[in-house]
């Protein structure tokens, strides 16, 4: 039933507007300010530790440079080395999803590929993987970036099917609930993804209202971009990259093209989140590891620990 609402509530919005510190984000104001340890008014949850990682789609048969045969474990190394709770992947095959899985144990995802479907192997996938130990998907869902969100096809000018996986987690350590959000962004159609933004502003708050929401992807737009600029010009959706001094790589960009002396300092992977709630993020990072001489993706992975008020 809450499936079938969520939908209706879909179709509403789009018709509608189709040195380590740590900063605080009032849920009133929006506005951030740092934790000094003087703030006696809120207390906080352990963090969550939530990523984004496009990790870039290879079919079986792919014999190019970068095969998933070759970047499979690079990969496992990541989730390995960071230990997120909670991930945003895109492009994913089922193929490589089910490698995932045998790989990583530890982990589970939800989620299909972006016609809504989970036995075609060569077709990208937007999901969210999960720690079983630590994260329990209470429910979730999917939503199309078009003006049928709720029916798969493409949006205005979009060259591809473009997908979003929501999921209402239960953090098992703090029993904190919120939701959380994986997407990715057409790469060509430039109303796609003004009007993807503008369908995440109306969709995110009403759907997740009470809760704290986390949005990740890959977003095929820099921080330059109005597409950007768009998703954190009101006082409801903000980059954590802007939400805490503790930044790791912070000039650098997140599409590294398997070029590891490639120079860009354009961030077209993000995590927002929600600031209608108090929330605080203890750090934000840019992983940019490299095994022997090769990146596992053609995006770099990023991270940022977030804390929940009680």
């Amino acid at each position: 039933m809450r499936k079938i609402y969520y939908i209706y509530v879909l179709i509403i919005a789009v018709s509608v507007g189709c040195g380590k510190s740590t900063d605080v984000v009032d849920g009133d104001s929006g506005k951030k300010g740092e934790d000094n340890g003087n703030n006696n008014e809120q207390e906080w949850l352990s963090p969550v530790k939530a990523m984004t990682y496009n990790i870039e789609y290879t079919s079986v048969a792919n014999t190019e440079t970068n095969p998933w045969s070759s970047r499979k474990e690079l990969v496992k190394e990541i989730f390995d080395k960071y230990s997120p709770d909670i991930v945003g992947v895109q492009e994913l095959s089922k193929a490589q999803l089910d490698d995932m899985v045998v790989l990583m144990p530890r982990y589970a995802f939800v989620g299909t590929d972006v016609r809504g479907e989970t036995t075609v192997n060569n077709r990208l996938s937007v999901t969210i993987f999960y720690k079983k130990e630590n994260i329990e998907i209470k429910e979730w869902g999917k939503f199309w970036l078009s003006e049928t969100p709720a029916v798969a096809g493409k949006g205005w000018d979009a060259d591809q099917f473009r997908i979003c996986t929501w999921a209402h987690v239960k953090d098992k350590n703090t029993q904190k609930e919120f939701y959380f959000f994986s997407t990715h962004f057409d790469h060509i159609g430039t109303e796609a993804r003004t009007k993807s933004v503008q369908l995440l502003l109306d969709t995110i708050p009403v759907m997740t209202t009470g809760y704290p929401a986390i949005l990740t992807g890959d977003f095929n737009s820099a921080q330059t971009t109005t597409y950007y600029k768009l998703m954190v010009s009101g006082n409801n959706i903000k980059d954590t990259y802007d939400l805490t001094n503790n930044k790791t790589n912070a000039l650098r960009g997140t599409f590294n093209d398997y070029d590891v002396n490639k120079v860009d300092n354009r961030r077209i992977d993000h995590i927002f989140l929600s600031t209608a709630l108090p929330v605080k993020v203890d750090s934000w990072a840019i992983r940019t590891d490299i095994f022997n001489g090769k990146y596992p993706s053609d995006h770099f992975p990023v991270i940022t620990e977030i804390r929940f008020s009680k």
